[in-house]
């Protein structure tokens, strides 16, 4: 009878372990194909950017490379694109920094001083992110304005140069911090300052990555704000979003050469992905911030 019974259980285990192994396996495929679904566009413009004119322009559709060229990104090179390139990483470089180091301030700030109206600052600028950020356009570009800074890369810089998104980010990350390590050290007479940056810096560092690759991906895809700030020095000034958009004007017809300009655009957003999303899934989730 106990054979029976242990025969029993052992069958209901082997049909629970295949029933669970099929469900994985078509959860497994769905996704395969929802990712290869999403691969397509990229994977298409890869395959024009190399691809010749005569072959675009050609009727027939082929999903396999037949023949290749370099011309349509000799086309944007030539336009300026490592010059373009090289303002958009200056302006990336200040922006990172001063985020990095005003954000984090705040956030500790925020999190581990005390001072009155601590809550309430916290409140306001969480309720200030449900605020469209095209509201604040205009206001910005007559700050800017009134200081000179239009057609100018400081332009661009000084108001992205904080973020109350970075700073609710960082704040988060302080406050999982253990608040006995900063006590411990004002009773040794160490100072705020030297508190916060030999004692909380380093147990934050996977906050800071990962506000540094959001800030990378978002200044890098940037259009918007600079082509306001730079109306009549993006030939020699611009980003390289803004670049690209008059480079596309200047190439109706030729799909190839766009498509070259738009790998330059995606290709560090994609290498930024696929090296850091590690970090953004395991810190956004341990932020608890959406």
């Amino acid at each position: 009878m106990n054979n029976v019974k242990c025969l029993g259980r052992f069958q209901k285990a082997r049909m629970h372990k295949a029933s669970r192994i099929a469900k994985n396996t078509g959860v497994y495929i769905a996704l395969i194909i929802i990712a290869l679904i999403m691969l397509v566009p990229f994977y298409w413009m890869i395959l024009l950017s190399f691809r010749p004119l005569d072959e675009i322009r050609s009727e027939s559709i082929n999903l396999l490379p037949t023949s290749f060229t370099l011309d349509h990104y000799k086309a944007f090179i030539d336009f300026g694109a490592f010059k373009f390139i090289g303002n958009t990483l200056i302006v990336i470089l200040a922006i990172m920094v001063s985020q990095l180091l005003f954000c984090a301030m705040a956030g500790y700030s925020l999190a581990r001083l005390r001072y009155p109206g601590k809550k309430f600052l916290v409140k306001f600028f969480m309720a200030t992110m449900m605020i469209p950020g095209i509201i604040s356009l205009i206001p910005s570009y007559m700050v800017v304005n009134s200081f000179g800074m239009v057609d100018t890369l400081l332009g661009i810089i000084m108001p992205a140069t904080y973020s109350i998104y970075g700073c609710l980010f960082m704040r988060s990350f302080f406050m999982s911090t253990p608040p006995e390590i900063a006590e411990a050290a004002r009773i040794d007479g160490a100072g705020e300052f030297k508190i916060f940056i030999k004692l909380y810096i380093p147990m934050v560092l996977p906050g800071f990555l990962t506000l540094a690759l959001f800030t990378f991906n978002g200044c890098w895809n940037n259009y918007l704000w600079p082509s306001l700030v730079l109306p009549s020095m993006e030939d020699t000034w611009g980003t390289l979003a803004v670049a690209l958009n008059k480079f596309n004007s200047m190439w109706d017809y030729d799909a190839g050469n766009i498509m070259a300009a738009a790998v330059f655009m995606s290709l560090p957003s994609m290498v930024i992905f696929i090296c850091g999303q590690k970090y953004f899934v395991e810190n956004m989730s341990f932020a608890g911030i959406k």
